[in-house]
């Protein structure tokens, strides 16, 4: 059993040598049929790759060809090339040479000429100096004849001299009598100025009966009662006259009545504390303040959507230039507003007022005006009052300086906007140039001397200081239309240096007009304290301080050489314009633009195009303009340039904004 056992043990040891031998070989067997795939598989595709690159070879073998014909006709360009350019390279050389003797040619004469004009000197000294010898040689003779003759009337000198004591004693005589009527001179003319001004009062109470006869006459209208109106008017000249004689014989008892007061200073206070007490309706449109419940930017948009309710249309552009104006009315005190009728110059102050709560006083500015006394009122010597004007009504209330004493509401912290209509109808310097000129004084001065910005009022002989004098704050804003047509004044450089005038296009066409609406309106008023709040002062290190500084240096030198500079009041008030615009900073060009047009192109009015200089100035300026990148500011000016080289002289109409 145990020979079995070892027998069946061996036999499976066999077994298992045997058949792991098979499995070896048989994986050997699958590892070389794989071998022998991949290797088939590689080199079919290794014969797909290479009959692949004989194509592209035969393809390049043609591009090679056609590569050497273009190389070798690139060689005969270029050798035909090469030979051009010796040959323009020997005509350099000659124009060089050429070049050269005429540079010596021109020297040449340059040394002539300057020779040729030493010469014309020593010509022109030499003549000179024998026309000088040839007067002193007459003058040589002469003075000896002279000479001849004084020792031949020598002795008629000391007879001529007796005489002339005598002469002298008289002529003293003469100058004490000369000075005796120089004092009765002195005292007929004040006596003659005494006449003049009753000549004066006498003129104006003329001038009243005069229009008293006009609408008179103007109510004679049917031609059939043309005579018993002629009647009625004889009698009402008569009862005129009666009345005349009357106020005459009224003055005469006033003026006994008044002269025993006339030393007293209590009765002259009393006299002069009761002027300027009427009734001004005005201040009673708004009821409370207003606070500033929207930004700046924001409040002005509010402002234009409310205009488009009311079917009045402005442009943002418009609407930002007018509101900076009058921020800025401290160094520019007034605005202008030029243009055609009916482009809304009136409308858009007024309703500027009504929706920022700012009282308005319109006054319409008549042909006749020649003083400041048509704005403020004057004294009348006849009635012996002072005859007040709506303006001034206004501003002794808003004073916070002077008329304190007197029984009157002040409202110094309101605002208060002077609307003067059609201002240019009369001369803007004979009413309000001393105006303007106390009201650019008022940021130089303080409670010392503060007279030296305030307005002297006509208010008669014998008033009190403190009642003649009148202060006008920054709380009060001037604004002045004007009409550009034949029957208006134009604007001198002084107002134009003080102004910022904007300039009305066409109106929007009708069909934009909507239904008016009452939301403009605004019953509360903008206290003064409010409106400070949005003043700013120039800051050298604002973003826009740099570019704006550099254009107004450039623009100062262009017409500096046409000998019209602008001097630091313009400088500072565009400075001060810019740093009140709103949205300055994104703005700047806008804001710069509109100086331009306002203050500094309407001062090459007139310049003679056939001036080299002027053109020049007119380009440099151009160039400022188009780096404003303001369009339509750059076509006027251009059409400004081009009608001015066909008329020889430049004239400056504007620019016509289109409101939106």
């Amino acid at each position: 059993m145990d020979v079995i056992g070892d027998v069946f043990s061996n036999t499976s040891v066999i077994s298992f040598s045997y058949l792991t031998v098979v499995l070896l070989l048989f994986g050997a067997f699958i590892i070389a049929m794989i071998e022998f795939l991949l290797l088939y598989n590689w080199c079919r595709n290794r014969e797909k790759v290479m009959v692949e690159e004989y194509g592209s070879l035969a393809n390049l073998l043609k591009e090679k060809q056609l590569y050497e014909s273009e190389i070798e006709q690139m060689k005969n360009y270029a050798e035909r090339n090469k030979n051009e350019l010796l040959q323009l390279e020997g005509e350099r050389e000659l124009q060089e040479k050429i070049r050269s003797e005429i540079l010596d040619l021109q020297q040449q004469r340059v040394a002539i000429e300057q020779k040729l004009d030493d010469k014309k000197q020593e010509l022109a000294s030499a003549a000179e100096c024998i026309l000088k010898k040839e007067k002193a040689e007459v003058e040589i003779k002469s003075l000896e004849e002279k000479l001849q003759n004084l020792q031949e009337k020598k002795g008629e000198v000391n007879v001529i001299e007796l005489q002339l004591e005598e002469r002298k004693k008289a002529l003293l005589e003469y100058t004490q009598r000369i000075a005796e009527n120089e004092i009765k001179l002195s005292t007929l003319n004040g006596k003659i100025t005494q006449l003049e001004q009753k000549l004066q009062d006498l003129e104006s109470h003329i001038e009243f009966l005069l229009e008293k006869k006009a609408k008179i006459q103007a109510d004679i209208v049917p031609l059939e009662d043309i005579y018993n109106q002629i009647e009625r008017a004889r009698k009402d000249r008569d009862d005129l006259f009666e009345d005349i004689k009357t106020l005459k014989e009224r003055e005469k008892k006033l003026r006994d009545y008044l002269g025993e007061y006339e030393d007293q200073e209590s009765a002259v206070d009393n006299k002069y504390k009761g002027l300027c007490y009427g009734d001004v309706r005005e201040f009673e449109k708004f009821s409370e303040p207003q606070t500033l419940s929207l930004n700046e930017t924001e409040r002005l948009s509010e402002l234009k959507r409310n205009l488009a309710k009311s079917g009045i249309y402005f442009s943002e552009r418009v609407i930002y230039s007018f509101h900076t104006s009058l921020k800025i009315n401290d160094i520019s005190p007034l605005v202008v507003l030029a243009g055609v009728s009916g482009t809304g110059k009136t409308l858009l102050p007024i309703k500027y007022a009504e929706f920022m709560g700012i009282h308005c006083l319109p006054i319409s500015v008549q042909p006749r005006w020649d003083s400041p006394q048509d704005l403020f009122g004057f004294y009348n010597y006849i009635e012996k009052k002072y005859k007040e004007t709506e303006l001034i009504k206004m501003l002794v209330r808003m004073d916070d300086y002077y008329f304190k004493d007197i029984n009157i509401n002040k409202y110094t912290d309101r605002l208060l906007l002077v609307l003067l209509d059609e201002m240019n109808l009369a001369r803007i310097e004979y009413y309000f140039s001393d105006l303007l000129s106390k009201l650019e004084l008022r940021k130089n001065v303080n409670e010392d001397n503060l007279h030296l910005a305030t307005i002297e009022l006509s208010m008669g002989p014998n008033c009190p200081s403190n009642l003649s004098r009148l202060w006008i704050d920054r709380n009060v804003l001037f604004v002045g239309t004007m009409n550009e047509d034949e029957s208006t004044q134009t604007l001198s450089d002084k107002v134009l240096d003080r102004a910022n005038v904007l300039r009305f296009g066409r109106p929007v066409s009708r069909n934009q007009y909507v239904e008016p609406t009452n939301n403009i309106s605004s019953d509360r008023y903008l206290p003064f304290s409010a409106w400070k709040k949005l003043w700013k002062e120039v800051n050298p290190n604002s973003g826009w301080y740099k570019q704006s500084k550099e254009w107004l240096d450039a623009i100062n030198d262009s017409i500096s050489i046409i000998g019209r500079p602008f001097g630091y009041r313009v400088e500072d008030a565009i400075l001060s314009y810019l740093a009140n615009y709103p949205g300055v900073d994104t703005n700047y060009k806008n804001a710069f633009a509109d100086q331009l047009e306002q203050k500094i192109i309407p001062k090459l009015r007139g310049l003679d195009m056939s001036d080299i200089e002027s053109v020049n100035c007119l380009s440099n300026l151009d160039v400022i303009i188009q780096e404003t990148e303001d369009t339509e500011l750059t076509e006027s000016f251009k059409k400004c340039q081009e009608n001015a080289r066909h008329r020889g002289m430049f004239q400056w109409h504007g620019v016509k904004r289109t409101n939106e």
